[in-house]
């Protein structure tokens, strides 16, 4: 039984050599690196730019925001304008003063009242 796994563990190895030759060898054909394969960061070419190209990059910048300044509709969408706040009237003001004004004289009364009946029950049960 060992000898039967050995025997298969090694076709196994000799059918994978065989697959990563015909990795290369496809890989040399297209002109590109084989699956798995890692570049070397050393090799990669730094990508460099002359200094007319990075003027001209820096003068088309400064145009397009030098267009954007003078007209700011054409390069920003407007804000719609805020409607006018309506304000409460002179009238309806002193209403709610009013209101508000019985509404608490309403709850004093009513606290003092039941602070009077709390006082009576005190004395009349001592």
């Amino acid at each position: 039984m060992t000898d039967d796994l050995q025997l298969l563990q090694m076709a196994r190895l000799g059918c994978q050599l065989q697959l990563n030759e015909l990795d290369e060898r496809i890989a040399h054909l297209t002109g590109r690196q084989p699956a798995g394969a890692e570049r070397d960061p050393a090799l990669r070419k730094k990508r460099t730019m002359s200094a007319a190209a990075r003027k001209r990059i820096a003068d088309a910048q400064r145009k397009r925001w030098a267009a954007a300044r003078k007209a700011p509709t054409a390069m920003q969408p407007s804000k719609p304008a805020k409607p006018a706040k309506k304000g409460m009237s002179a009238a309806a003001k002193e209403r709610i003063r009013k209101a508000n004004q019985k509404r608490w004289a309403e709850y004093r009364a009513k606290k003092a009242d039941a602070g009077k009946r709390d006082a009576k029950t005190a004395t009349a049960t001592s």
